[in-house]
């Protein structure tokens, strides 16, 4: 190497050498058997199937003095057998990085999904059980202004695709900020502000949503913690509907109905409306704890419009023994969005039971039983499905480095 070039070099790592640094490194491997007697949540259901898939993850992290990287990447392969199979790949990644100093953070992240639109909790229930693929990226600076007074402000933009499923792809983007105030050691108060814009890739429906919150959290005591947002939001929807049109003497229109045609027409309207979080976390004693989570939000959809999204969970978990875990679930998520002129709903729940035991050090038995229920206007009658899944997981030891 050039001597120059070789100096040149030296003169740059020199900085590095001095700062001290460490690396983690963890990685996962899990094979998943699932039977569902009705996997799409069909009214009429065509019979059972059977699932196997077989997944990894890792995650990558690096830490300095005042900055950390994270890197994190799972895949999964999938094979079915029963009406409607469809083998697949499915994967994401995600890229992070925080610069922090004691009165400053920016959190920078990007990140890339590609799964079936299947888990209540994070499903769009309105489009139902399909593939898509998500991207998204976001920004975060945070202010500490007092030991007790904080703020930041946030932006993301993300693009989900269906493709032939059936859904419609759609673009969202939001800016935010709030302020943060901390009455108490316990106690901590919140006034938070975004703007957001959605609109599908074929520009037939837009959508502007401003929101405003006002946010609460408590922790009573070790053992009990409650947390509660709430305030309101307005939307300004603009799209498009059919109407029939008969462009004839309204004598000739009755006679003949084949004279009417489909005219699309633009459509403006605007919605107000109240939205809330509410969380809590309750420690019952040593070996048991319970967690509830209800939210209203406005939340973008791939049927081509802004939903408003009702979602209530509840588990309750228990340790047996330090090698046996178990927990009881129950979720529902409700999406309604008006079509210009009626309103449609959708909603899906779940009770599911899970048992976890850990046979070595770095190898785990989960066995559950799920049973799930979907309604809504458009259906006629209710859909049922009950699934019951057994997985076995290796967590490879964690490699650890620092200078």
């Amino acid at each position: 190497m050039n001597p120059r070039c070789k100096a040149g070099l030296l003169l740059l790592l020199a900085p590095l050498a001095t700062r001290a640094e460490q690396w983690t490194l963890d990685n996962k491997l899990s094979t998943r058997y699932e039977v569902n007697d009705n996997a799409p949540l069909a009214i009429n259901p065509r019979g059972s199937m059977n699932a196997l898939s077989v997944s990894t993850s890792l995650q990558a992290s690096r830490r300095s003095e005042n900055a950390s990287t994270g890197v994190r990447a799972a895949m999964t392969a999938v094979e079915e057998q029963g009406p409607g199979s469809n083998d697949r790949l499915d994967g994401q990644w995600g890229l992070t990085q925080t610069f922090d100093d004691p009165l400053h953070s920016l959190d920078l992240s990007a990140s890339y999904l590609q799964d079936i639109n299947n888990q209540i909790e994070n499903s769009d229930v309105l489009v139902g059980r399909s593939r898509r693929r998500s991207s998204l990226v976001s920004a975060r600076l945070s202010r500490q202004f007092s030991p007790r007074i904080g703020g930041h402000v946030q932006g993301s933009f993300d693009r989900t695709r269906y493709g032939a499923s059936g859904g419609s792809d759609y673009r969202n983007g939001s800016l935010g900020g709030g302020l943060s105030y901390r009455s108490t050691e316990l106690q901590t108060w919140s006034l938070n502000l975004s703007h957001g814009r959605y609109r599908t890739e074929a520009g037939t429906y837009r959508s502007t949503t401003d929101q405003l919150s006002l946010g609460w959290s408590q922790a009573m005591t070790e053992r009990y913690s409650l947390s509660l947002s709430i305030g309101g939001y307005r939307s300004r929807n603009d799209g498009q509907r059919f109407v029939r049109v008969c462009g004839l003497a309204p004598s000739w229109c009755v006679d003949n109905p084949s004279f009417y045609v489909l005219v699309a027409e633009a459509v403006r309207e605007t919605k107000r409306g109240l939205q809330f979080n509410l969380s809590g976390r309750l420690q019952l004693d040593e070996t048991t704890d319970f967690s509830l989570n209800a939210a209203r939000e406005q939340s973008p959809s791939g049927v081509g419009v802004v939903a408003r999204r009702d979602t209530l969970s509840a588990q309750l978990g228990h340790s047996f023994s330090p090698v046996m875990s178990g927990s009881v679930g129950y979720a529902r998520n409700r999406a309604l969005y008006g079509s210009f002129g009626g309103d449609i709903t959708r909603s899906e729940e779940s009770l599911s039971l899970s048992i976890s035991r850990r046979l070595s050090d770095d190898l785990s038995l989960q066995a559950g039983a799920t049973h799930r229920r979907a309604h809504g206007s458009q259906l006629a009658g209710r859909a049922r499905s009950s699934s019951v899944a057994v997985s076995l997981s290796l967590d490879w030891p964690r490699l650890e480095a620092s200078r």
